[in-house]
């Protein structure tokens, strides 16, 4: 394999990790709305559904999602919501408890802190850059920068980063 195809096939794999995580992250924001609690298969359709409708399309999908990834950050993410919401907690502090924060933020918070946690082979700078990145998708700039102290701030306190 020639070094254009390595690095080609590394973009590849890059992309797909990030549609991987902003679907996961437009699957948790559907999970927040959902009574009763839908499973991860079912958010990982519907939100696919969105995609592909035209008329609905929230972002713009340059290549297929690592449904692995994927999958394990929605599952997981819901698996762990209990522990998720005492760590997040625990990070924020009574300065930023879940009341202040949008349903989208406590999405890219959540999916964040589970990467934090359960992908231990990721440097935080690398998670934090992905979500920072989604952020920007669906925020302006100042809350993007709010969106980027948040997540250092639960960076911290799960690794000490």
């Amino acid at each position: 394999m020639t070094q254009q195809q390595t690095n080609e096939k590394t973009n590849a794999s890059l992309l797909a990790k990030h549609a991987a995580r902003q679907l996961a992250v437009q699957c948790l924001y559907q999970r927040s709305y959902r009574d009763p609690q839908p499973t991860t298969e079912q958010l990982i359709q519907y939100v696919l559904g969105m995609q592909e409708d035209e008329e609905d399309v929230s972002i713009d999908m340059q290549v297929a999602p690592d449904e692995k990834l994927l999958r394990g950050i929605v599952s997981g993410s819901g698996e762990q919501a209990a522990m998720l919401e005492e760590k997040l907690g625990a990070a924020l502090g009574a300065r930023w408890p879940g009341s202040r924060l949008t349903p989208l933020m406590k999405a890219i918070l959540r999916a964040a802190c589970y990467e934090l946690l359960y992908h231990p082979e990721l440097t935080p700078a690398i998670i934090l850059d992905e979500y920072v990145t989604i952020a920007a998708d669906f925020y302006e700039e100042q809350e993007t920068r709010l969106l980027n102290g948040l997540l250092q701030e639960v960076a911290r306190a799960v690794r000490g980063a």
